[in-house]
């Protein structure tokens, strides 16, 4: 049982490496957000791999506050980031999400962009993935500067909905879904 005020993901189920190891698949997954506000949300970019050894590896995680003129060069920013190593971009088809798959497709043929269609309610997401990150699944860096917010985020995520954040959530859930037999296809890029 677990309490409806947080612990749905706790943080020493996240393994951690120090070294990437080889893997078969990679790619960039991202919540976006519109406006700048104090209130508002953050947009995330999580780029992720698929080990050789079946586990999901988050190489790295940009969250920013941006509006949505600042989406397009975030993303451009982070595709380069993967070195050529990334197959796609996996974005909501959803608000400013849809216009930034737009104009990749438009702009930046460069970068192939999965549209995703979230049709689940987000706690029904993060229990799909919860049994995979518990049983060592999912690995983090030993060392980034990115990982204390990003434990702390999914920490206190809640059934009810009353966590302040869970921007980092979502694209979590989307890359271990895609990679350890979700609803998204990574395979028909390859």
């Amino acid at each position: 049982p677990y309490v409806l005020g947080g612990e749905l993901i706790r943080g020493e189920w996240f393994g951690r490496y120090t070294d990437l190891p080889k893997y078969v698949r990679r790619a960039v997954f991202a919540d976006t957000a519109m406006k700048t506000g104090e209130a508002n949300d953050y947009t995330v970019f999580i780029d992720a791999a698929l080990g050789r050894d079946g586990r999901v590896y988050i190489i790295n995680l940009w969250r920013k506050k941006v509006d949505a003129v600042g989406l397009l060069p975030l993303a451009r920013d982070v595709w380069a980031s993967t070195n050529g190593n990334a197959q796609a971009m996996y974005i909501e088809d959803k608000a400013s999400g849809t216009g930034l798959i737009q104009q990749l497709q438009a702009q930046a043929q460069f970068v192939p962009v999965i549209p995703v269609q979230r049709t689940i309610d987000k706690l029904t997401r993060v229990m799909e993935v919860q049994p995979r990150i518990q049983s060592g699944g999912v690995l983090i860096p030993d060392y980034a500067p990115w990982v204390v917010d990003f434990i702390a985020e999914c920490e206190a995520f809640t059934a009810n909905d009353t966590h302040k954040h869970d921007d980092q959530v979502d694209p979590l859930c989307d890359a271990v879904n895609t990679f350890m037999g979700g609803r998204f296809d990574l395979a028909s890029l390859i």
